[in-house]
């Protein structure tokens, strides 16, 4: 046992005992994050069962190792590994030129609000106790897109295995508030709270207010 222990299976052996499995390894991976800077990427897809950005739940794969990081690189998706944990495989992801980027456009501030209903929404927010979900989508918030054949901003949820629209918005700022208020919407703004406060980044509630309206285009 002792000259298998000196031999580079054996420390490779050692090594894979050593190290944390499910939750501490779930842990393990989140500080590991915060011990470096980086953002573990939400998912972008709402029909997402991991939570994670490119991370998938393999329950057909045997072993331990049933989260698979996937990449999108020349127009081919490519596996980039099985992880133990979803939080192991974001973290992964977190290190690539491709998380460090996704982390920028996260880390962004809120749009500005440019009309007065838009405004109206964020200072209602504000009164509620709400925090608009951000996204590193076209529009700035989670689940709301503009709808280009009615100008209108569309807030869309997945609820009971279906893609639902809730409702279509002047501005993407009172679609943003009434996903806040459902329990999805604060259920992903306390994630986001904590994502902001675990990376040391200012607050990922909405900027403040500007003095007075933009001038009509």
């Amino acid at each position: 046992a002792v000259v298998y222990a000196r031999t580079a299976e054996g420390k490779a052996d050692a090594a894979a005992q050593q190290r944390p499995t499910g939750a501490d390894a779930a842990a393990h991976a989140v500080r590991a994050a915060e011990r470096e800077g980086l953002l573990l990427i939400p998912a972008d897809r709402k029909d997402s069962t991991t939570g994670y950005k490119n991370v998938t739940h393999n329950v057909e794969q045997s072993g331990v190792r049933k989260y698979k990081l996937q990449m999108q690189k020349k127009g081919k998706r490519l596996s980039c590994g099985l992880f133990g944990t979803a939080e192991e495989a974001a973290l992964a992801y977190a290190r690539t030129p491709e998380g460090r980027a996704d982390a920028e456009r996260l880390r962004r501030p809120a749009p500005v609000p440019r009309t007065a209903a838009a405004i109206e929404a964020v200072q209602q927010a504000e009164r509620e106790g709400l925090t608009l979900v951000l996204s590193a989508n076209a529009t700035g918030y989670k689940n709301v897109t503009v709808d280009q054949r009615k100008s209108k901003c569309q807030l869309q949820v997945r609820a009971a295995g279906r893609q639902q629209t809730i409702g279509l918005f002047d501005s993407p700022e009172e679609a943003a508030l009434a996903y806040a208020r459902t329990p999805q919407g604060r259920a992903d703004a306390e994630q986001q709270q904590r994502r902001s406060a675990a990376t040391s980044q200012p607050s990922s509630r909405p900027p403040s207010l500007p003095a007075s309206l933009p001038a009509p285009p």
